[in-house]
């Protein structure tokens, strides 16, 4: 885990840490004791997707931010930007270019996540070649009944 990863973290962490507790839907808390008691690491790859997520958000977040200071340059709006100001970096985190492509835990998160979701489709269109039946019920794991 490099020092971004840490940092985005921690900040995770402590935002949980800080939360007031929340009123509890029965079928989630039901839906996470079934998944802690079947996966030992449940807890370890929730997070690892929630700083998938995170690292994600922040990427989409700071890619607007310049497109919004893009266009207010085109409007004219914006008075002559020093060359440091054209690019803006988010403080603690690595330059654009790192952000390109995820690395270190990160990485190997959006690996895991990329495979459960290519073979989670997989098997569904698998499924429905032969089993003209389904009526989109999931064939195994858990139904948390929702749709």
């Amino acid at each position: 885990m490099d020092a971004y990863e840490r940092q985005l973290m921690t900040r995770v962490v402590n935002d949980l840490l800080r939360q007031p507790d929340p009123l509890k839907d029965v079928d989630a808390e039901r839906a996470l004791a079934m998944l802690v008691s079947s996966r030992s690491d449940a807890t370890y790859l929730l997070l690892q997707r929630t700083l998938v997520l995170e690292a994600a958000l922040e990427q989409v977040q700071w890619q607007m931010q310049r497109l919004r200071e893009a266009q207010a340059v085109e409007q004219g709006a914006a008075l002559a930007l020093p060359a440091a100001a054209a690019q803006p970096v988010r403080p603690g985190a690595p330059a654009a270019s790192a952000m390109s492509a995820p690395h270190g835990f990160l990485r190997d998160a959006a690996v895991i996540s990329a495979g459960v979701v290519g073979g989670s489709l997989l098997v569904r269109g698998v499924e429905s070649l032969f089993d003209e039946d389904t009526d989109g019920a999931q064939a195994d794991g858990f139904d948390i009944g929702l749709g």
